[in-house]
């Protein structure tokens, strides 16, 4: 099959990264020159081009000739000269949906997916080490590693890295949701959502909300920040929610260096030698372990050796978050 690939920012890029992997003919076109990109942008177009993508950049009238299917950057209006040639040609327009479902299929493993507006870089490293601790081989993206997780989910199924492992573990950040938002989440985590980001969404805070409420639709069972109980009651009967101190299903409870955790089959006490949002975090990320199935001790383990993310010591937020 032949594809073009409209748009070669974030949406486009891992679009036709993952279509080439599955033995299509991949262009992937943009009015831009390879130079006018970022420079981690051109080191990945390269490795794109390596790997077997054609690249017809600098281009503002790319050719549709031979091409099935055609994967449109949302950005790019109706009215663009492109966009009315490919619905001339009455070409089929694969959709973000579309893509997901083809990345869900190439996911083996249960995934784990954690958003929200702060602290989500944080959950996902904690819920990794908890997995890890817990013997699991774990498949991770986050925005610690990569500022585009989409990119990293599907430079790991390139590699491999999805039939290899024993589950997935993601952060999924506004922009990741909205290209892949049909991925089967088997638990899904809110961490919570606060105005920010908002330009993105013409200043509305109910169409930002509305955006992360994906990763409920997407999941079987889903685990909210208590704070965000207000919007998640509504849509979601049968929601979790974690807290520090609130009365929910996981309630955590800060010390001096320690951290005590209850729920429904109990309560246990772990070292803690972190501090501040460290805390409530941790509540989260054990929150989904145990509703996984993993037990207190292998928490406690890894809780009590949490030092701290290892590229900062905070999460100060990321890159289209």
């Amino acid at each position: 099959m032949n594809y073009l690939v409209i748009g070669a920012g974030n949406a486009g890029r891992p679009v036709a990264r993952l279509l080439n992997n599955q033995n299509h003919k991949v262009i992937i076109t943009d009015p831009k020159q390879l130079s006018d990109f970022k420079q981690d942008v051109q080191s990945i177009l390269k490795q794109m081009e390596k790997e077997g993508v054609i690249l017809d950049l600098g281009n503002d009238n790319p050719s549709i000739d031979g091409i099935d299917k055609v994967y449109k950057a949302p950005s790019l209006p109706d009215s663009a000269p492109i966009a009315k040639k490919v619905a001339e040609a009455n070409l089929e327009v694969i959709t973000n949906e579309d893509f997901s479902k083809m990345v869900n299929d190439l996911i083996p493993v249960d995934i784990i997916g954690i958003t929200g507006t702060m602290g989500k870089t944080t959950t996902t490293f904690i819920t990794t080490s908890i997995f890890k601790q817990a013997g699991y081989k774990v498949w991770s993206c986050s925005s610690l590693v990569n500022n585009l997780v989409s990119e990293a989910i599907i430079d790991g199924i390139v590699k491999g890295k999805a039939q290899n492992c024993d589950i997935a573990i993601f952060e999924l950040p506004h922009g990741t949701i909205g290209l892949l938002n049909e991925l089967d989440i088997k638990i899904g985590l809110l961490t919570n959502i606060a105005e920010d980001h908002l330009s993105e969404f013409g200043g509305s805070l109910e169409k930002y909300q509305q955006r992360k409420l994906i990763l409920e639709k997407m999941s079987e069972t889903f685990i909210a920040n208590n704070s965000c109980r207000d919007i998640i009651a509504p849509v979601r009967g049968n929601a979790l929610y974690y807290a520090l101190d609130d009365d929910c299903d996981f309630i955590g409870t800060a010390g001096d260096e320690k951290l005590t955790l209850k729920y429904s089959k109990g309560e246990f006490t772990t070292p803690f030698h972190m501090v501040s949002y460290f805390f409530e975090n941790s509540v989260g990320a054990s929150s989904v372990a145990l509703t996984y199935g993993v037990s207190p001790e292998d928490i406690t383990d890894a809780l009590s050796e949490f030092k701290g993310l290892p590229a900062h010591m905070e999460d100060v937020g990321e890159y289209n978050g």
